[in-house]
């Protein structure tokens, strides 16, 4: 009479006779040896127990992380780069003028009020651009209009360097 072993969750467990290794409910994979082997076979592979064999089903399918059916972004919508470089142009002028403010070049108060007016109209032109760029993109306009209000260049520089969103159906 033949004696097994077999392995479960790396583990060694045997001597077994084929009546035991009944109540173990082996698995077709599971690792088996026995005298006379030159190493661990699965015990599908042994004749004297296949009617022992409980079924097993199939590995369970690993999650695929395929594309959406319908792609967030627009593959044919092209950045308004045009809008970075109008950013970083601004943010320069802005700070130019905070420097000359602060140490005392612009002084002359009818100077001041004429910068605060341009200041003014400049907001006002780049919300318009910045909300008509969001549009395009298909993106929240208040905000992005609000946003270009208060922070007109970092509007424009980060606008300019979104892809458009597909149209929500």
């Amino acid at each position: 009479m033949r004696h097994y072993y077999y392995v479960d969750n790396d583990q060694q467990f045997g001597p077994f006779t084929v009546d035991e290794l009944k109540s173990k409910r082996l698995k077709k994979s599971t690792l088996v040896w026995t005298d006379g082997m030159h190493g661990w076979v699965t015990a599908d592979d042994i004749g004297e127990l296949k009617d022992i064999l409980i079924s097993e089903p199939p590995p369970i399918p690993k999650r695929y992380n395929s594309p959406p059916l319908h792609p967030k972004y627009d593959p044919n919508y092209e950045k308004p780069q045009e809008a970075t470089g109008w950013g970083v142009m601004l943010l320069i002028c802005i700070m130019c003028f905070s420097f000359a403010i602060t140490y005392g070049a612009i002084t002359n108060e009818a100077t001041l009020i004429i910068v605060a007016i341009c200041s003014l109209i400049m907001r006002i032109i780049v919300m318009k651009e910045v909300v008509n760029i969001a549009e395009d993109q298909n993106r929240n306009t208040t905000g992005w209009g609000c946003f270009a209000l208060l922070s007109p260049s970092l509007a424009l520089i980060i606008i300019g360097q979104l892809r458009k969103l597909k149209n929500k159906a």
